[in-house]
């Protein structure tokens, strides 16, 4: 595919040939009221000469219109390697309170067990795109990226500062960001990652959202979750840190303290409804396992090689110089 660095000198171009045509149009119609104004014959050879200008013109004409496709800085461009194939994904990752539940593999958290999962699945597809959404009752959105650092660098933030905010979670409108996400994108991402505790709390007012239309949209989008929940079915307190990591309580509502639970039927709902997969995680190999033996890795790996094209305008005005200096016959 070529692509233009500076659209903006293509549009220059474009606009030089309707320019000169319309110079060559008045230029002519002003020697024709000139020849009907004198009538002598000298006169009428004079203006017959003008072939040589229109030449001329015309040649200046496409050497500013090539030099301005040079300007564009036009390039080749492939996008994708046909043969070697990995795997682009969304990874929605639920960040609030109860995540800090440490009832994870061997006495670690939720949000930690998710996150060491998502590290090795990044390592094992460091060709491929990802995107990170992180939730609680809000959401923030971080487009698909090679840098997988960066993602990495987000997500550890929030469990070694034990950042984890809000009130509750709200899978059903990160899934929705997440399906505005993928229909943007410009090339395919047809898994979604969505990493909970499903959002079960044993608070007294504790209530389940519904099952939301944003599965249709993604069902839509051909998109396929994988729902991976975290934590134990036996409710578990949700620990409270101080600014410097020291436990210091368990998180109240209402003055009675809160326990938590993992609750598998919203998110293997979520994966039913988009002909999907729930994966309990019991081991942070799990997601590189399942993507594995689900051939969730089937996307073409972007090559990002890029072929610069700016010495085709460039030669081709050189050549339209050298035309236009070459010997006429007197």
């Amino acid at each position: 595919m070529v692509t233009f660095n500076h659209p903006i000198f293509l549009v220059l171009s474009v606009c030089l040939v309707p320019g000169f045509l319309l110079v060559s149009v008045l230029v002519r119609r002003i020697q024709k009221n000139a020849i009907a104004g004198f009538g002598r014959r000298q006169t009428l050879n004079r203006f017959s000469k003008f072939s040589g200008k229109t030449t001329t013109a015309l040649t200046i004409t496409l050497s500013l219109v090539v030099m301005a496709l040079a300007a564009a800085e036009p390039s080749l461009k492939s996008n994708e390697n046909g043969t070697s194939r990995t795997l682009n994904a969304i990874l929605v990752m639920d960040v609030s309170r109860s995540m800090l539940a440490k009832d994870g593999p061997r006495g670690k958290s939720r949000l930690e067990t998710g996150i060491l999962a998502v590290e090795k699945l990044l390592e094992a597809y460091p060709d491929g795109r990802f995107g990170l959404v992180i939730y609680t009752n809000k959401v923030l959105v971080y487009p698909p990226t090679f840098d997988h650092q960066s993602l990495v660098f987000v997500l550890r933030d929030i469990w070694q500062n034990h950042s984890t905010r809000g009130e509750g979670s709200n899978p059903i409108t990160a899934l929705n960001e997440t399906g505005l996400l993928i229909k943007e994108l410009p090339y395919t991402v047809d898994t979604v990652f969505l990493i909970s505790d499903g959002g079960k709390s044993l608070s007294p007012r504790a209530t389940q959202p519904p099952l939301a239309t944003a599965m249709k949209k993604l069902q839509g989008l051909g998109v396929h979750i994988v729902a991976v929940g975290v934590g134990g079915l036996v409710p578990v307190a949700i620990p409270v840190y101080a600014d410097d990591g020291a436990l210091v309580g368990y998180h109240r509502y209402e003055g009675a303290i809160v326990y938590t639970a993992l609750d598998e039927i919203p998110l293997k709902r979520f994966a039913d409804e988009t002909s999907g997969w729930y994966l309990r995680l019991t081991d942070t190999d799990g997601l590189v396992a399942i993507a594995r033996s689900e051939n969730l890795d089937s996307q073409p790996v972007a090559s990002g090689t890029s072929t610069n094209l700016v010495w085709l305008p460039v030669t081709i005005s050189i050549l339209l110089v050298v035309f236009w200096l070459r010997p006429r016959p007197a």
